[in-house]
């Protein structure tokens, strides 16, 4: 009776060992994939710095674009009133 028990301790602790293990595996690949998405979110972190830094020149010019026409319209108007 006591080497049955024995048996059945023996069998239900191997079943243990091998769902810590599996546990462990899975545990690793969890771990393996989090390390990437970090890795891919830095890098994603950085692409939208840089696109903020991109809009920002591109509103400087934008800026710069209608200070040249504002300055380019005083002048047609400044003609059309010279001319009458």
């Amino acid at each position: 009776m006591e080497e049955e028990l024995l048996r059945q301790i023996l069998t239900q602790l191997q079943g243990l060992t091998s769902e810590v293990q599996a546990i462990k595996d899975s545990q690793g690949r969890v771990e393996s994939a989090l390390s990437i998405l970090q890795y891919d979110v830095g890098h994603l972190e950085k692409d939208v710095n840089d696109i903020k830094r991109d809009l920002g020149h591109v509103w400087i010019d934008i800026k710069h674009l209608d200070n040249c026409l504002e300055a380019q319209r005083e002048k047609v108007d400044k003609l059309i009133l010279y001319k009458k």
